[in-house]
C-alpha cells in the first residue's frame, strides 16, 4: 500500500508545483497587461489636417498641421499651423486698359485647437472641434504672360471655426472621420472666407498599436514559451 502511495503523493506535489509556476506565469501576464493598457491621463496629440471648403463659390484645400495633447481621453488641446492658396482669372482696372490677370488668394494662420470627445465607445466616437486664430492674407493680380503684379493687397485675419466630427471605430487602432464645419474669418477685404468645410479621412492610433505589438507579439508570447517548458517538466 505504501508503495502506491508514494507515487501518487509524487505526483499530486509535482501538479501543484507547476499549478503553481502556472498561475504565477498568469498573474505576470495579467499584471502586464493592465501596465500595457492602462489608462493615462495625458498623451500627444499629432494630427495632418486637410480640409475641403468654398470661397467665392471656388473649392479650396486647407492643408494643416495640429499637435498638442489628449487630457484624460476627452480633452484635445492643440496648436494648428494651415495654408491655404487659391488661383482664378479675373478683370484687373489697370492704367493701360483692363486686363485679364490671374488673381491668386493666400491664407495663412495659427489656431489654438480644442475638442472635446462627447461620446467615446468601441465602435463609434463623436467629437465637438472648436478653434480660434490668427494670421494674414495675401491676394495678388499677376499678369500671366509677364509676371508682372498690377496690384497687391495684404492684411490680417482673426478665423473662427466649429465643427462636429463622427468616428467609425471599425478596428481599435483605426477609425475613419468625417469632418463637417463652418469657418467664420474677420478680415478688412471684399473678399468672403468664410464658409462651410468638410474632410474624410483615416486615423491610425499609434499608442495602440504600440501596446498591441508590445503585449501580443512580446509578453504573450514570452508566456506561451514559458508556459510550453511548464508544461513538458
Amino acid at each position: 500500500m505504501l508503495i502506491l502511495i508514494i507515487p501518487v503523493m509524487a505526483i499530486s506535489q509535482i501538479n501543484m508545483a507547476r499549478q503553481k509556476k502556472t498561475d504565477s506565469l498568469l498573474a505576470k501576464l495579467k499584471a502586464d497587461s493592465s501596465h500595457i493598457y492602462r489608462f493615462q491621463k495625458v498623451r500627444p496629440y499629432l494630427s495632418i489636417d486637410n480640409r475641403n471648403s468654398f470661397i467665392n463659390r471656388q473649392a479650396v484645400n486647407f492643408k494643416g498641421l495640429q499637435a498638442g495633447v489628449i487630457l484624460h481621453e476627452k480633452h484635445t488641446l492643440a496648436l494648428g499651423l494651415y495654408k491655404m492658396s487659391q488661383n482664378s482669372k479675373r478683370s484687373v482696372k489697370t492704367l493701360d486698359g483692363v486686363k485679364t490677370a490671374e488673381r491668386s488668394v493666400s491664407l495663412n494662420y495659427l489656431t489654438f485647437f480644442y475638442q472635446y470627445a462627447v461620446i467615446d465607445k468601441r465602435y463609434f466616437e463623436l467629437d465637438i472641434p472648436l478653434e480660434i486664430g490668427i494670421g494674414g492674407y495675401d491676394i495678388k493680380f499677376q499678369d500671366t504672360a509677364t509676371g508682372r503684379i498690377y496690384k497687391e493687397i495684404k492684411g490680417g485675419i482673426i478665423p473662427l471655426g466649429i465643427g462636429i466630427q463622427p468616428v467609425v471605430k471599425p478596428l481599435k487602432w483605426v477609425g475613419i472621420t468625417f469632418l463637417c464645419g463652418y469657418r467664420f474669418v474677420a478680415s478688412h477685404t471684399a473678399v468672403n472666407f468664410n464658409g462651410l468645410y468638410y474632410s474624410i479621412g483615416l486615423t491610425l492610433d499609434i499608442r495602440q498599436i504600440i501596446r498591441d505589438i508590445n503585449y501580443r507579439g512580446f509578453k504573450k508570447k514570452r508566456y506561451h514559451s514559458k508556459l510550453r517548458v511548464i508544461l513538458k517538466e
